[in-house]
């Protein structure tokens, strides 16, 4: 459990689940405190015998005890109400292992922490190639920088379209390459029909998305580009074209030139990872380039700008070319 304060003043509190198989957040509120220390010395006075073992419980939304295990092996439950004590005993009888949760709650609560794992992961540095910060902070005593960045590329991120099953990746990326066209020409306002939420889903027909036994969206990359000229054909833009770059099946990647051809064209993209080190893998969409060039080479020092679609990253992301990872293939998109 923590208490949580902003500027000094309590702002509410989070209690966290203290295993996998339970719900990362079992309770919350925005306001108020639960159990300081003086409130835990106060109650831990009034336990009569000795004890061994304490743990805070949740009794519902937002009421807290602090649980004592006792040396005679009873349980006590003790929590503040108002200005009396709600006092439970439990015999060392009944003070045994509840039920365990279903396979199918562990499931799902798995699938929860699994996201939040995923989500708080080291970003920061370049050490397993993906990083939030600007190689410019360690890219020094180059002799020049080559770099472009398309503008105005969304970044939206996978959801839970129903509880536990996820968008994911391959469409949710392709989504960003068709809202770019349909907001830069008018002539391709027919790839954004309704609202981009749609489109992510039209795309998981169109690429064949799949669920896995965990939730997450499984695209093939094979299908990608299918899937990407495919829902053009279907929204009236007959001439528009979609190619993979590099081979899934020889595992063999796309060349630094043509992802940057695609970049300098002002065409966004989609690049599949495969046993990449941070993302394992992921399809992102690929928005820009960064380039430091030693003695008329920029080989290792080559960087792609990507947007990942995950919520709690930031927008802009930087992917190392050429290293932390099998293979990347790029899936270029031309709306005509």
């Amino acid at each position: 459990m923590f208490n949580i304060q902003v500027n000094g003043q309590d702002a509410g509190f989070v209690f966290i689940g203290n295993s996998l198989d339970e719900y990362p957040v079992l309770s919350f509120s925005y306001e108020g405190k639960v159990f300081d220390d003086i409130q835990r010395n106060s109650i831990r006075k009034t336990v009569k015998g000795e004890i061994v073992g304490e743990k805070m419980v949740s009794l519902g939304a937002g009421r807290f005890a602090l649980q004592f295990e006792m040396k005679n092996g009873n349980k006590i439950i003790k929590a503040p109400n108002g200005s009396k004590l709600f006092i439970h005993k439990v015999s060392r009888y009944e003070n045994a292992d509840q039920r365990k949760r279903s396979d199918k709650e562990i499931e799902k609560a798995r699938l929860f922490w699994k996201h939040i794992f995923m989500s708080v992961a080291e970003i920061g540095n370049d050490h397993d190639g993906v990083t939030n910060i600007d190689p410019s902070n360690w890219e020094t005593g180059y002799d020049s920088m080559n770099r472009n960045y398309i503008s105005n590329v969304p970044d939206i991120n996978q959801w839970q379209y129903e509880e536990g099953q996820w968008t994911g990746c391959a469409p949710t990326a392709g989504s960003n390459v068709m809202a770019y066209w349909a907001n830069k020409d008018t002539n391709y306002q027919n790839l954004m029909p309704t609202t981009q939420e749609d489109v992510v889903m039209a795309l998981r027909e169109t690429m064949g998305t799949t669920q896995t036994s965990d939730g997450a969206g499984s695209t093939k990359i094979y299908n990608i580009d299918d899937g990407m000229r495919d829902y053009a054909h279907n929204q009236g833009l007959t001439n528009a074209t979609s190619k993979n770059f590099g081979n899934w099946f020889f595992g063999t990647s796309v060349s630094y030139a043509d992802f940057k051809n695609e970049i300098d064209a002002q065409r966004p993209n989609l690049l599949s990872f495969i046993d990449q080190t941070y993302y394992g893998e992921h399809t992102v969409t690929g928005v820009g380039y960064k380039e430091y060039v030693y003695n008329g080479s920029s080989n290792g020092h080559q960087y792609m700008v990507i947007h990942d679609n995950w919520s709690t990253t930031t927008r802009t992301i930087y992917v190392a070319y050429g290293r932390d990872y099998n293979y990347v293939v790029m899936t270029q998109f031309i709306p005509s």
